[in-house]
């Protein structure tokens, strides 16, 4: 019996709503720059491959809900 070594790179998946739609936008909220990149850098390290948008303050957060202004073309976030 062979025994394959686990691979080097863990596949990437997707956030998906339970009914097999499209995957969900995820939406990271904070007014820290640094602490956005930490939560995008543990994100990519969890392999998942979702769509991330990012707002730096509740204001541009209801914006990206609403989809106003610059994020009129963006999917409705499906977690916050």
């Amino acid at each position: 019996m062979t025994i394959q070594p686990p691979p080097k790179t863990l596949p990437r998946t997707q956030l998906s709503p339970t009914d097999g739609s499209e995957p969900i936008t995820i939406l990271l909220v904070d007014d820290d720059p640094d602490c956005r990149m930490l939560v995008r850098d543990a994100i990519s390290e969890s392999k998942v491959s979702n769509t991330i948008v990012e707002a730096s303050n509740g204001k541009e957060a209801l914006e990206v809900l609403h989809q106003q202004g610059r994020w009129a073309d963006i999917p409705r976030p499906g977690l916050i």
